[in-house]
């Protein structure tokens, strides 16, 4: 169940929190229309503020390429069919937030995720760049 589903069942809560920094505009707006009743702006994170200076730092695994003979295709021919559906859509850049796509995309692994062999990393692509980020600077599987 999505959020813009559930929030109608939630008619009783005249007002609800939204942190603008993690929840784009159009999904509060839209959440804003199930849900019929007022959407407030946060200034901060309710659930960083509740954390406090508890919050355990993040974790800073080196990041390793995970090598062609078991990744299947290299780096440039993801890249490339990325930019082809960027074309076709019309588009000139894809956000990657999804941590197991980032790391799929850039022939990657790391093991800051508990049991996943993921890194904590993210990536904009466009038709003739790409960035990535991750809580280390050390390793990387290449790219443009």
């Amino acid at each position: 169940v999505s959020v813009a589903e559930w929030l109608p069942s939630q008619r009783h809560l005249e007002r609800v929190g939204v942190d603008p920094a993690v929840t784009p505009a159009s999904m509060a707006e839209a959440w804003a229309k199930a849900h019929g009743g007022d959407l407030v702006r946060t200034e901060t994170n309710l659930v960083d503020v509740v954390w406090g200076d508890k919050r355990p730092a993040k974790p800073e695994a080196k990041v390793r390429v995970h090598e062609l003979a078991y990744a299947g295709e290299d780096v440039k021919s993801k890249l490339a069919r990325v930019r082809k559906e960027l074309a076709d859509k019309g588009a000139d850049a894809f956000a990657i937030a999804a941590l197991d796509e980032v790391c799929w995309l850039f022939n990657i692994r790391g093991s800051d995720v508990e049991c996943n062999p993921v890194a904590l990393a993210y990536a904009l692509v466009t038709t003739t760049t790409t960035t990535t980020t991750t809580t280390t600077s050390e390793g990387g599987g290449g790219g443009d």
